[in-house]
Formats: structure tokens, C-alpha cells, sequence
């Protein structure tokens, strides 16, 4: 797999693809022409899952559960889990795991996410929905 990225704009506030990536002059190319510093963006590489409406899910972006199982009855659909971060340093064992933000809710320290999830925001546009 080729690694994907996008860049978190700090001046603009936006999120835009990332072309390609100039490690030795430190900049980052992004709509065909502009050329960024890396002091002046943050990357955000591509975990190369999918959520279950089928967007991509990149690091700093907000994820939420949407599926909860009780293994006595059948599987419950919710939406009422607290989001999490997906972060650098959550790719362990070959697998993309979330970091719990509460400990009275769901336990994400265990928890692979994937199709039981769907992206709701980011951190960088979006930080309210992390309750901060």
C-alpha cells in the first residue's frame, strides 16, 4: 500500500490532499502548484480504512461506534458512545486501534475500529466533539 496523506492548513484552517512530499526541503505539495513548509501543516496519514458510509479514515479524524454487542441478544445499534481521536501510535500489531477518551464508556484500548465506525468530524476543525 502507498501511503495517503492530507495536510491540516494551520494559516487557512483547511484540509487539502497532499501530492507529494519533499522530505529534504521540508515542504509538502498540494494543488498541483503550492508548496507548504512543514512548520505550517500538520500530516495526516491514511490508516487505509474505510468507516461504514466508506470515508477514508485518516489520523486526527473523529470516529464514533456505531455498533455495540450484547452477546446474550442481538446485535444493538447505537450512537450515543463517545467519540475518540484516531492517533499517531495507534497502529499496533498490524491493526488500527483507538485511544479510549473515557473510562466510563466503551473500552477502545481493545477495540480494532473499521465498519463499526463512522467519521463525524476531526480534531483540528472540529475539537468540541471531544468535549474539550
Amino acid at each position: 500500500m502507498i501511503p495517503k496523506f492530507k495536510a491540516f492548513l494551520k494559516e487557512t484552517k483547511q484540509i487539502v490532499d497532499v501530492e507529494t512530499i519533499h522530505f529534504e526541503l521540508g515542504v509538502v505539495k498540494v494543488n498541483g502548484i503550492e508548496l507548504y513548509q512543514f512548520e505550517d501543516i500538520i500530516l495526516m496519514q491514511s490508516t487505509g480504512i474505510y468507516d461504514k458510509h466508506g470515508v477514508e479514515i485518516f489520523e486526527g479524524y473523529i470516529i464514533q461506534q456505531v455498533h455495540a454487542y450484547d452477546y446474550d441478544k442481538l446485535e444493538i445499534e447505537t450512537d450515543y458512545l463517545e467519540p475518540f481521536e484516531v492517533k499517531k501510535g495507534n497502529y499496533t500489531q498490524g491493526k488500527w486501534v483507538a485511544e479510549e477518551i473515557d473510562e466510563k464508556h466503551y473500552s477502545v484500548v481493545r477495540y480494532v475500529f473499521g465498519k463499526d465506525v463512522k467519521v463525524i468530524g476531526n480534531v483540528h476543525e472540529n475539537p468540541e466533539l471531544l468535549g474539550e
